[in-house]
Order: C-alpha cells, then structure tokens, then sequence
C-alpha cells in the first residue's frame, strides 16, 4: 500500500513538472508578431512586437539575425531612452514604448531583408521574445521607351502610298518581379 501511494505521489510530481513545463513553453508565445512582413524596395516598413500579458519590462532590443551573426540593431529603456546602433542610424528609428515596440524602416534596402528579434527583457522571469521576417520585393518602375525615329519610317512608308494607317509601337520596360514586355499599338 505504501509503494502504491509513493507511485502515486511521483507520477504526480511528473505531471506537474511536465503540465508546468508545457506552461513555460506557452509562456513564451506572450509575445504577438507578424511571422512575415513584406516590403516593397525603397519604401518604408514598420516591424512590431508587443507583450500580450503585462510584465516589468526593463528594455527592449531589436536584433537582427543572419545566418552566421545576431547584431543589435535598437534598444529602448524607461532610463536611457531609445538607442540605434550605429550601422543602422540612417534608415532605422525605434519607436518608445516597453509593452509594445515598434522597428521603423525607412528607404528599405536588400540589406534589410532578414529576421528581426524583438526581446523584451522583463523582470523577474527574464527574456521574452519574438521573431519577425522581413521580405523585400523589387518596386514596379514603368518606363517608356519611345522607338527609333528610322524603325517608325521604315514601317510608316508602305502604308503611306496606300493610305492606310501606320503601326507604330511602343516598348514598356518593367523592372522588378516582371519582366521586359513589349506593347504594340495601331494607329
């Protein structure tokens, strides 16, 4: 009877510890962030993190991670304010705030692209973290490009003698994700 109620007694010490460690394990999802933020080359984007239970939350460090190194890119504490390190000062720009945090990115380069951790340091439980990816897209630029003066003659001259219209065209160049295209209008 006694080594029944000692069974007893461990299988429930390793439910707890295992019900508990699963509990630390959700713990660390209290923070909400988009997995994947895209962002169109040139233009600005905003990485946010946020604490959804509230914590004391001593500063918050934005990361950025590659796959050989982990740089800081920002920081922020109630005592000393925000702070961009320096590689970063011409594009980034935190915005203040302990229980949210927010990574501004202006002029967004292929540089940028990468995953980006914001770690909120809390006390007494420690580090709490969340990891987003930045995707960066080439802009659409549309050019025209008006055909050779000699190309438009040559095609125009047949239909001179006849009367009939002359096709002209016109060249679209798309840079980005599209490629070179060519349009043809009649005229």
């Amino acid at each position: 009877m006694l080594r029944q109620s000692k069974l007893a007694v461990t299988s429930s010490i390793r439910y707890l510890i295992f019900t508990f460690g699963i509990t630390a394990v959700v713990s660390t999802e209290s923070v909400r962030t988009k997995q994947i933020v895209t962002a169109t080359l040139g233009h600005n984007v905003i990485l946010s993190c946020e604490l959804t239970d509230p914590k004391t939350v001593m500063q918050v460090t934005w990361q950025k991670m590659t796959s050989n190194s982990v740089q800081n890119v920002a920081t922020y504490s109630k005592r000393f304010g925000a702070k961009v390190k320096h590689p970063f000062r011409k594009h980034v720009q935190l915005e203040d705030g302990v229980q949210k945090s927010s990574l501004l990115i202006r002029g967004v380069s292929r540089d940028h692209e990468s995953c980006y951790k914001c770690l909120f340091n809390t006390y007494p439980e420690g580090a709490v973290s969340g990891t987003t990816c930045l995707k960066v897209y080439g802009a659409f630029q549309e050019s025209r490009v008006e055909p050779y003066r000699e190309f438009q003659e040559s095609i125009a001259e047949p239909y001179r003698s006849g009367g009939l219209s002359p096709v002209l065209s016109s060249i679209i160049v798309v840079t980005g994700l599209c490629t070179h295209s060519v349009i043809y209008q009649i005229y």
